[in-house]
C-alpha cells in the first residue's frame, strides 16, 4: 500500500503531515499512541510504539489424512496464527490421525496446544511470548544444538551406538527451526516485531530465515550420515573439516565478520574435491559434503549482511 501526502508547516520548526485512517485502525494505532521516526539514508520510518500485536485466527479445510492435516498446522503456526482451527474437506479424521496430529502438536510446535478436538474439528491455541526466548538467543541455541549433533557424530565414529540421541536431537532442531521461523515471518509481517528481534529491516529477515533452513537441512545430513555410516575409511578427517566450515560460517553470520565470511566461503568450495580424496563410500561423502556446502551459504549470507552495513 502506498499513499502520498502533503507536508505542512506549523510554526517555525515543525512540520506535520497527516496519516491515513484506515492504516492506522488495521494497526491498532489511536489519539495519544506514540510513534518512532528513524531516519536512514534517504527514507524517513515510522514505527508504532508499545502497540499490541492483534491475534490472529485461520480457519482451513483440510484432506482428512494426517499428512494433510499436520502439513496445515505447521503451515500456519509459522504464518503466526494464534489461533488454527481445521476441518475435514470431507467426511471425518479418524481417531488415528487426530492422535498422529495430537503428538506431532505437542512435541513439534513451541507454544502450541490443542484445546478442542473431535472427529470433525480441531482448535489449536498458540501461545507464545517471544521475550522469553528472543531470536538471537534462540538462534544460538539452534546452533548449538546441531553442533552437539556433530559431537555425536565423532562418538559415531568412535564405536558408540548414538543413532538414536542423533534422530531424537533433529527432532528438537525441527522443533526450534519451525519456531523461528514462526517469529521471522510474523517480523516481516509486523515492524514492532521485527524491532524486538534485533533485525535491521525486512532483507535481515529474509536472510536469517534462509540460515535456519540452512541449519535445519544440516541437521538433516547429519542424521543420514548416521544412518549410512558403515565404511568409516577417511570419515573422521572428512567430518573434521566439514565441522571447521560450519563453525567458521556461524561465527561469520553471528559477529558479522566481512573478511572471515569470505574466507568460509571461498574454503567451502574447495570441500568436495577434498573430500572425494577422503572418503571412498559416494552416499556417506555427499553427506559430508552437503554440511559443507550449506556452511558455505551461512558464510554468504553473513557476506551480504556485512556489506550492508
Amino acid at each position: 500500500m502506498e499513499e502520498i501526502r502533503t507536508v505542512q508547516l506549523t510554526g517555525r520548526s515543525t512540520y506535520i503531515i497527516s496519516l491515513p485512517k484506515e492504516w492506522m485502525d488495521q494497526m491498532g494505532i489511536g489519539k495519544g499512541d506514540k510513534l518512532r521516526l528513524v531516519r536512514k539514508n534517504s527514507e524517513i520510518s515510522i514505527y508504532p510504539e508499545n502497540v499490541k500485536l492483534k491475534e490472529e485466527e485461520k480457519v482451513v479445510r483440510v484432506i482428512p489424512e494426517r499428512g494433510s492435516m499436520i502439513r496445515a498446522v505447521l503451515s500456519c503456526y509459522m504464518e503466526g496464527y494464534s489461533k488454527i482451527e481445521i476441518t475435514p474437506m470431507k467426511g471425518e479424521f479418524s481417531l488415528s490421525d487426530l492422535e498422529e496430529l495430537r503428538e506431532f502438536v505437542k512435541r513439534g510446535l513451541i507454544g502450541a496446544e490443542i484445546v478442542m478436538e473431535n472427529r470433525n474439528k480441531v482448535v489449536i491455541n498458540v501461545l507464545l511470548d517471544p521475550s522469553q526466548l528472543p531470536f538471537r538467543q534462540a538462534l544460538m541455541r539452534l546452533y548449538w544444538m546441531v553442533s552437539r549433533m556433530m559431537d555425536y557424530l565423532e562418538e559415531l565414529v568412535k564405536g558408540e551406538d548414538v543413532r538414536d540421541a542423533v534422530i531424537k536431537s533433529d527432532d528438537d532442531v525441527d522443533r526450534l527451526c519451525y519456531y523461528l521461523l514462526r517469529q521471522l515471518k510474523l517480523s516481516i509481517k509486523n515492524v514492532k516485531v521485527l524491532k524486538e528481534a534485533g533485525l535491521e529491516d525486512l532483507s535481515a529477515a529474509i536472510d536469517y530465515s534462509l540460515v535456519v533452513k540452512f541449519l535445519e537441512r544440516i541437521s538433516d545430513h547429519i542424521v543420514g550420515i548416521a544412518k549410512t555410516m558403515v565404511n568409516k575409511e577417511g570419515v573422521p578427517e572428512a567430518l573434521k573439516l566439514s565441522r571447521r566450515i560450519f563453525e567458521s560460517a556461524f561465527e561469520s553470520i553471528s559477529s558479522l565478520n566481512y573478511e572471515k565470511a569470505e574466507r568460509t566461503v571461498e574454503e567451502s568450495k574447495k570441500m568436495r574435491d577434498m573430500l572425494m580424496n577422503l572418503v571412498k563410500d559416494n552416499l556417506l561423502m555427499e553427506h559430508i559434503a552437503r554440511i559443507s556446502e550449506y556452511s558455505g551459504d551461512i558464510a554468504e549470507i553473513a557476506v551480504d549482511i556485512s556489506l550492508r552495513h
